[in-house]
């Protein structure tokens, strides 16, 4: 089974910016000023509910030729130095709710990706729990986001014929934010 995770998705958090805002006059105003409000994705066909944290701004998902079933959106909040990039690839074969083989399949497979893009990617520690009946695998590693050290936490859900990848970057010097935003996006997942 061939996963592609898209693991080269790696967006320029020191570079990128929110779209100018405007007031209801017409003015530009500072988004930086404002906090972002969460934002709620459904994903696997709605059987999962996942809160993008308040303070995060999307950006552009790169397309990718070679691969236009896979999408996915990209978060970035650049006061904290964190990413957060959800990818949606569809399956050949429908799989369960919570399908060891294949959580397992898709985390050796993005390990795999992210070796071979990143040489000094290194795991730290994975595992696994529930969001209802949707089982997740929890991968964690010494990674790179724009070139820059970072902690990386990636999360694998599958069900029916979908697979979503879920990962949290921050920059090595404020990795001690990292253990929050990851608790954060777990405790503010679901399953309707």
């Amino acid at each position: 089974m061939a996963l592609a995770i898209g693991a080269a998705c790696t967006p320029a958090l020191a570079q990128e910016t929110p779209a100018a805002a405007q007031d209801p006059n017409g003015a530009p105003q500072d988004t930086a000023a404002a906090p972002l409000p969460p934002q709620t994705l459904a994903v696997l066909d709605g059987k999962l509910k996942v809160v993008i944290p308040a303070g995060f701004f999307e950006t552009e998902f790169p397309s990718d030729p070679a691969t236009p079933e896979v999408s996915g959106k990209i978060f970035l909040n650049r006061a904290a130095m964190q990413a957060i990039i959800l990818i949606d690839v569809p399956l050949e074969v429908s799989v369960g709710d919570d399908d060891a083989f294949t959580l397992g399949a898709m985390a050796a497979g993005f390990q795999s990706q992210q070796q071979e893009a990143v040489p000094t990617f290194k795991k730290t520690g994975d595992g696994a729990f529930k969001v209802g009946n949707i089982g997740v695998f929890q991968l964690d590693a010494a990674s790179r986001l724009s070139g820059r050290p970072a902690e990386l936490t990636a999360m694998f859900a599958a069900s029916g014929n979908k697979v979503v990848t879920l990962s949290a970057y921050t920059l090595t010097q404020e990795k001690a934010r990292h253990p929050g935003l990851v608790n954060e996006l777990k405790q503010a997942m679901s399953a309707p």
